[in-house]
């Protein structure tokens, strides 16, 4: 309570107590800006490997579609010109074998069409790529027969995956036209069979990395072609299946969905085939896709980690060099600010909180009070008992002047040798002189023997000083001073008693 503190301000000691967790503070920041710039270039990275992505599939996606689309044009054109020499009755008058020849002489040549097949109304061959005369075969029970049957405008159509019952071809599919006759009833459909190999081997020669597919759907959702391929997949409708949704009814696009098959997530361009009811449709693994960027997001994350590891460590190694230093300053100012014998603050440490103090009581129109306490033929006392039980009595001493100051803001000091002073702010010149007879009271009665003293025992001598009003002393100084010679008028008077600045002084 009586120990002189450093003037320090509260500014200073807020930015003591502030500094150590900006440090703290700044680095976790550093290590969450980091993060943050590091998540937005992972971020993008993901982004552009998606992008990168789509565009290869879309790319890819366009390609297959343009090589089947010029192949089913190719099967188009040979039904047309079966059509066509149907209706022109000098070709259909030639010898059978010619005929063969002039109706079927571009498709015979296209590689895996199967076979080309022109039927009645009822379905039965009336002319036959694969022999002459036709075979007798009825395919009136095949769906593009009575798709062509039913729906006068339907056009190209192409048929579901079937077994031809004609040779042991692989399973192949019907590209079909209606055939009218002159009053525009049905007459039969013109048929080419294409081998499902064509889109296997088309598919094969691509590459689409782990977990990728390829396929061919029908517009209602039947697969003709699939890759990896599977038998059993085959014809199989997936119309119902949350990816189909998502592009039906459109001509292109890409989207992101869970395989109708396999039900693993991938990124589906689709695109329609030409004017056909078909869609080719690339399919990339997310996870493929990903890949690279996941390996380096790792790699990223491991140094990131690092990086904010060690700045977070170096902040709070910093923060701790900081408050050590502050400690190391603090501990240096109280080794400056207190006296080493008695535990009190040092003159100088008075000193500056009597200046602090002085402002302040100008400043608000407060009282300020100093004591000027000296021990009574100290030097005698030294000779007698020794410095060691000198230094012991000064302690002892010090110890009655600290027990008899009760607030925060009185401070007391040893201003030297046997010299002691007690800064009192707020404090009136009764108040002031209270505290020193409860000093010099308490001194009493310790009776540390003093037999050369006239009152044989230890005792001091008190003089104090109060400014009231700002015109009372010129300066602090001239405050001290007072209070200094106000201890002098002690001494004159007889020792071990307290005389006051302007006041008459009364016996201890």
């Amino acid at each position: 309570m009586g120990d002189v503190k450093q003037a320090h301000s509260p500014s200073r000691d807020r930015i003591s107590r502030t500094v150590p967790l900006l440090i703290v503070g700044a680095g976790f920041a550093l290590s969450v800006v980091i993060a943050l710039i590091g998540a937005v270039a992972l971020y993008q990275m993901k982004q552009d490997a998606i992008e990168n992505a789509r565009q290869a599939s879309e790319n890819l996606s366009l390609t297959l579609e343009r090589a089947i689309a010029r192949n089913l044009q190719t099967y188009e054109l040979s039904m047309q010109s079966v059509i066509d020499g149907m209706r022109d009755p000098e070709i259909m008058s030639l010898p059978p074998a010619l005929r063969h020849l002039v109706l079927f002489d571009r498709s015979i040549n296209a590689e895996d069409l199967g076979s080309m097949l022109a039927t009645d109304a009822k379905g039965n061959l009336i002319l036959d790529s694969g022999s002459t005369p036709p075979r007798s075969v009825n395919v009136g029970d095949r769906d593009y027969f009575l798709a062509h049957k039913q729906n006068p405008s339907l056009g190209v159509f192409v048929s579901r995956p079937f077994q031809p019952r004609l040779t042991p071809d692989a399973p192949s599919i019907g590209i079909s036209r209606r055939i009218n006759n002159p009053d525009g009833s049905f007459g039969g459909v013109v048929v080419g069979t294409l081998r499902l190999n064509f889109f296997r081997r088309l598919f094969e020669g691509v590459e689409l990395g782990a977990g990728g597919t390829l396929a061919l759907v029908r517009s209602d959702g039947v697969i003709i072609m699939q890759r990896p391929f599977g038998a059993e997949v085959i014809g199989r409708d997936i119309s119902s299946s949350p990816i189909y949704e998502k592009w039906k009814g459109l001509d292109q696009g890409t989207r992101v969905g869970t395989g109708a098959i396999d039900s693993v997530e991938r990124m589906y361009s689709f695109r329609k085939v030409g004017d056909y009811p078909l869609n080719v449709i690339v399919g990339r693994s997310m996870d493929n896709i990903l890949l690279a960027w996941r390996k380096r997001t790792i790699g990223f994350l491991a140094l990131a980690a690092g990086v904010d590891v060690i700045i977070v460590a170096l902040s709070l190694l910093l923060a701790r060099q900081w408050k050590q230093r502050v400690a190391f300053e603090h501990h240096l100012q109280r080794m400056v600010g207190t006296d080493g014998l008695t535990g009190l603050g040092s003159r100088r440490a008075l000193e500056d909180r009597a200046d602090m103090e002085w402002r302040r009581a100008l400043r608000h129109g407060t009282p300020l009070s100093i004591l000027m306490i000296d021990v009574d033929e100290f030097k005698a006392y030294n000779d007698r008992y020794g410095h060691l039980v000198g230094d012991d009595a000064l302690a002892a001493v010090a110890r009655c002047i600290n027990s008899a100051i009760r607030r925060p803001g009185d401070v007391a000091a040893r201003y030297g040798g046997e010299e002691f002073s007690v800064l009192l702010p707020n404090t009136s010149a009764s108040g002031a002189r209270e505290v020193a007879e409860a000093i010099g009271g308490a001194i009493n009665r310790l009776q540390l023997p003093h037999e050369a003293s006239a009152r044989r025992f230890l005792t001091v001598s008190i003089g104090t000083a109060t400014m009231t009003t700002p015109s009372d002393f010129r300066d602090l100084r001239g405050l001290i001073q007072a209070a200094d010679a106000a201890l002098y008028d002690a001494k004159a008077q007889g020792r071990n008693r307290v005389a006051s600045h302007a006041i008459a002084s009364v016996g201890g």
